[in-house]
């Protein structure tokens, strides 16, 4: 697929909410990889990410299906300052002090297992932390809770218990920035001022991160929640920073709701652009689940990929007809993107019945047959991982009864996805639960 639907990854695994788990992770890598274009993700996220770690070392000798999707340019690096390869990156994280790196012979392992084609990384534009200085104080700095944050989740009391931190704290951060570089601030800086003042600042600054902070603060003290509110709020506005930066689309974690009312609106400027399309398109479609999936192996599914052409070129004509193109055209173009989309979904899933034994074709029969309930939740994925049932058990079923049927009808394979695909602003696929 190709076409101008980048987004900037928003899977940051240094939250405060705490890393995501391998599943959570795999799941996500392998949506993006079916159903979107391509995902810039921060230099940082490399080389600061547990999760990564473990999904990498897991492939053991083969390249992993992470690594796969960056030497395939699906996923592509951006980074501070020029660089040939990822041992280049790997040398800069620790003099950048960059938020949370793993220990160095970690990032080497990484930087060693990375490979990318020449030319592919992308340079961050300048003046990075002057656009994050200023997204700060235009959304933060107000004393009194503004009223376009008014019906969101963030309420008065919320606000006034973050000042301190969003006056202070931000200020403090500005000052030590302005010593270094002149202009601008850094979160990690932020980062720091904060874990200073409630005592939990660690021995390497490398290792500090927003979920070890909040992590080490006291259960029972009152500034606890605030600083976790305050945390995402700063990290969600540094990665619609990041993706204003690159002209594309923010995915934000949404690990606190509330923080998405701080995001600007619509789209990546504050204001809508003459003739920008308002058009969107939202649909569900059932798919294996993602393990089923990564079974498959990197190779075949980046074919899969390659046969979701038409529903992606469908649905990017879609949102973006001009505001006045008539219900009638707006109707056709949405069929049009929903059964094209349909057949992708048809495609994906015959694929992993030709590559799954006899006996499993057997069980996802009886599920079609019972009609199992759709997982509608976005993200909760069901967590059955039924062993395969050879065919001759089948044939008693009847002597089982019907709730022996409906067991097997409900330990389905598949899992529902909802696809949001809209012109421009935050991408709701895919989320990104914590775990």
């Amino acid at each position: 697929m190709t076409g101008n639907d980048a987004y900037y990854g928003g899977v940051d695994p240094r939250h405060a909410g705490g890393p995501v788990s391998r599943a959570t992770f795999e799941r996500d890598l392998v949506n993006m990889i079916l159903f979107d274009d391509r995902i810039l993700l921060s230099d940082s996220i490399f080389f600061n990410n547990p999760t990564v770690l473990e999904h990498v070392r897991a492939a053991r000798d083969a390249p992993s299906l992470f690594e796969h999707a960056i030497m395939r340019g699906i996923v592509t690096p951006t980074v501070r300052e020029p660089v040939d390869s990822f041992a280049d990156i790997a040398r800069y994280v620790r003099r950048y002090e960059l938020l949370g790196a793993l220990p160095p012979g970690e990032v080497e392992e990484l930087a060693a297992r990375y490979s990318v084609a020449p030319g592919q990384f992308v340079l961050w534009p300048e003046r990075m932390g002057d656009r994050y200085l200023h997204l700060l104080t235009t959304q933060l700095s107000d004393p009194v809770l503004p009223p376009r944050y008014a019906g969101s989740l963030i309420d008065d009391e919320t606000w006034r218990a973050t000042e301190w931190l969003r006056r202070e704290v931000i200020a403090e951060a500005v000052d030590v920035e302005r010593g270094r570089t002149g202009s601008g601030v850094r979160r990690g800086e932020i980062v720091k001022v904060v874990a200073r003042i409630m005592g939990v600042l660690p021995y390497d600054p490398s290792a500090l991160d927003t979920h070890a902070v909040f992590a080490a603060i006291a259960e029972h003290d009152p500034r606890r929640e605030a600083v976790r509110n305050f945390f995402d709020w700063i990290d969600d506005l540094w990665h619609f920073n990041q993706a204003s930066a690159f002209s594309v689309k923010p995915q934000l974690s949404a690990a606190n709701p509330g923080s998405l009312a701080l995001v600007p609106s619509p789209g990546l400027s504050s204001d809508p652009q003459p003739g920008a399309a308002t058009w969107q398109f939202t649909a569900e479609e059932r798919i294996p689940r993602f393990d089923v999936l990564m079974a498959l192996g990197p190779n075949r599914l980046f074919e899969l990929r390659d046969y979701g052409h038409e529903w992606a070129a469908a649905s990017r004509a879609l949102v973006n007809l001009p505001p006045d193109t008539p219900p009638t055209v707006v109707d056709t173009m949405r069929q049009r993107a929903e059964r094209s989309l349909h057949e992708y979904a048809r495609r994906i899933n015959r694929a992993t019945r030709a590559a799954a034994p006899k006996e499993l074709l057997i069980v996802e029969g009886a599920v079609n047959v019972a009609s199992a309930p759709v997982v509608t939740a976005i993200g909760e994925l069901t967590a059955w991982r039924m062993s395969l049932v050879p065919l001759h058990s089948f044939l008693s079923i009847g002597a089982f009864g019907w709730w022996a049927f409906k067991f097997f009808a409900n330990s389905t394979r598949k899992d529902t996805v909802q696809i949001t695909r809209r012109p421009a602003g935050i991408v709701e696929f895919p989320t990104s639960p914590r775990a």
